[in-house]
């Protein structure tokens, strides 16, 4: 309101008729700038970028829920594999990330940051190479029994898409403790069951898949409350999606979980129910 009325005494000693002309003109003037101030970004992503109209909406809404990150998770997929050992299980970890940059990447830019840990008392982490040049020595990297943390590091210009793969080993003692607390979003864990989950921290993420294999265990039917979205506001549980398949000898069992238009402080969650 003030500064319409600073407009207008601006054009008022003119007559009437040019008054509103005059105001009309300068209202459509300031709209402009506006509107150029507001979608330059998107317009340079799509002028590097052929991307879908879907994904288009997707990064209008996350420009208004995350102005400041350094790039959009167009999609993750943790793809974690189980196998058995002598009183062991190796849970071998690839998160596959596809990520469109919000501004220009050096090579040696630390422009993505990788976490594995588990609340497991007895587990093991082991850092397995990804695609990608990754940095131990970074102010945020971390490496404990429980916990390894690094920079990823690749160059990236704004707009662009780009996708990448991290990996780690998980070593558990098996048979596993019963009654155990999972990663919060699973409270009491039993002998035969295992439970993953994907933080989601500041991230918005438009795909996010959870994908438990294995060819050693049997998977059991998935319960109601098995795939599980959560914060601190409440949580939204989904069946997960159990395949099994017997190709030329090979058993395997595949165990799903699938969200999309995932929003910053999420965990998801998927609880695995191993048969005899």
């Amino acid at each position: 309101m003030e500064a319409f009325e600073k407009i207008v005494g601006l054009v008022g000693h003119y007559n009437p008729l040019i008054r509103v002309i005059l105001i009309v003109t300068i209202v459509m003037i300031c709209v402009s700038i506006l509107s150029l101030i507001f979608f330059y970004d998107e317009a340079s992503i799509d002028s590097n970028l052929l991307i879908t109209e879907s994904q288009k909406k997707f990064i209008k809404e996350w420009k208004i829920i995350n102005k400041n990150s350094d790039y959009i998770m167009d999609s993750v997929i943790m793809q974690v594999q189980l196998t058995k050992g002598d009183n062991i299980i190796y849970a071998n970890f690839n998160i596959f990330y596809s990520i469109i940059a919000m501004k220009d990447f050096g090579e040696d830019d630390g422009m993505f940051t990788e976490e594995f840990h588990s609340e497991e008392s007895k587990a093991v982490i082991s850092y397995l190479a990804g695609s990608e040049k990754e940095d131990f020595q970074s102010p945020v990297s971390h490496k404990s029994q429980h916990q390894i943390k690094y920079s990823v590091k690749f160059g990236i210009k704004k707009g662009e898409k780009r996708s990448f793969v991290t990996r780690a080993r998980y070593r558990y003692d098996y048979p596993f403790v019963d009654h155990r607390s999972g990663h919060g979003l699973f409270q009491d864990v039993r002998s035969n069951q295992i439970d993953f989950f994907y933080p989601t921290g500041q991230d918005v993420i438009r795909s996010l898949t959870i994908m438990v294999m294995s060819e050693d265990f049997r998977f059991l039917q998935p319960e109601s409350t098995d795939g599980a979205l959560s914060n601190e506001s409440g949580r939204k549980n989904i069946i997960p999606i159990l395949r099994s398949g017997n190709s030329d000898g090979a058993i395997n069992n595949t165990l799903i979980s699938q969200w999309s238009d995932v929003l910053p402080g999420y965990n998801a969650g998927l609880l695995v129910r191993i048969g005899d």
